[in-house]
């Protein structure tokens, strides 16, 4: 164990964010070669480390102060069994080991009812760890390299374009899945979830700014259309008197909307195009700073065209 700590505080911790994911392999960039799950627990997973730490500490420190198997603890001990006890139960949730985590929920609801002796405390203590142990081995972990960590929904620049979107919820699934994708190298296909995302915006503005049902349903190329016809009639008729803002409003809105279309939306759309790791980056920075413009100008969720292409058969 303590070898094992001591690979993980060297450096090796930065590598330690990966996700269970059903029917994937553990890929490791840097080889190319399959790893194996005892490879990745020892030297990529100090949350799981932490676990049978914090167990090990416990099963050591009440076989030293247990005079009797049957000695029951002080309130200072069983405070931190408690303690411990819900650390474990935290840190399974959190790694989605379910079948452990209510395990150890159970073993919980049963010590604070009663005060355990330090037998049955290990007892206890020992069968779930064999039940972590064996959940452990059913799953299989697909690795997140460093560099592409913060892509994750919940870090960093994934987190950043999830909050962007929050007031277009619609949005918010493409969202999350172009994090999932760029962090596991599937930029294509993170361009992709982000042109999805973007679309969400396009039709707010046009949709804003007038444009008709028809022309909003034909995708981006009639929304861009509209758009642009819509801001050359608001410069000729002068409508209100804030005329001049709005122009330069949507001007500058329509400018994002025109650069990604050409950019990324089409060429995604079709082969052989594929898109790197800087191209994928790229266009996340570029939707972030969309749906910030957007929010600053007061868009928000409006509804979005539904006329889904039918399947075989129905």
């Amino acid at each position: 164990m303590a070898a094992i700590l001591e690979s993980i505080s060297s450096g090796q911790d930065g590598l330690a964010c990966f996700s269970s994911l059903p029917e994937s392999t553990i890929w490791l960039a840097k080889t190319g070669r399959i790893w194996s799950l005892l490879d990745v627990l020892v030297v990529y997973a100090p949350q799981y480390v932490q676990i049978g730490q914090m167990y090990q500490d416990y099963i050591h420190g009440a076989l030293a102060v247990a005079t009797s198997p049957k000695a029951v603890p002080t309130q200072q001990q069983y405070k931190v069994l408690l303690t411990t006890l819900k650390d474990l139960h935290k840190q399974c949730s959190q790694t989605h080991l379910a079948v452990s985590a209510r395990t150890m929920e159970r073993t919980i609801e049963e010590f604070e009812q009663n005060i355990p002796n330090f037998r049955l405390t290990q007892e206890k203590l020992t069968a779930w760890f064999a039940c972590f142990t064996s959940e452990l081995e059913t799953q299989t972990f697909l690795l997140v390299e460093p560099t592409r960590v913060g892509y994750l929904p919940w870090k960093y620049e994934g987190k950043k374009l999830i909050s962007a979107v929050s007031l277009f919820p619609h949005a918010a699934y493409d969202a999350y899945q172009a994090g999932c994708c760029h962090a596991f190298r599937c930029f294509t296909v993170a361009v992709y979830h982000l042109m999805r995302t973007a679309e969400n915006g396009l039709v707010s503005v046009a949709t804003g700014i007038g444009a008709d049902a028809d022309k909003i349903s034909k995708g981006w190329d009639g929304c861009i259309q509209e758009i642009e016809s819509k801001i050359k009639l608001i410069s000729s008729t002068k409508p209100t008197t804030d005329w001049q803002a709005q122009i330069r409003k949507y001007s500058d809105l329509c400018s994002f909307f025109t650069t990604m279309k050409t950019g990324w939306r089409n060429p995604v759309s079709h082969i052989p195009r594929n898109y790197s790791e800087t191209s994928s980056a790229g266009m996340f920075a570029a939707a972030i700073a969309l749906f910030d413009h957007l929010s600053r100008y007061g868009f928000k969720q409006t509804t979005m065209p539904f006329d889904p292409l039918p399947l075989p058969g129905y």
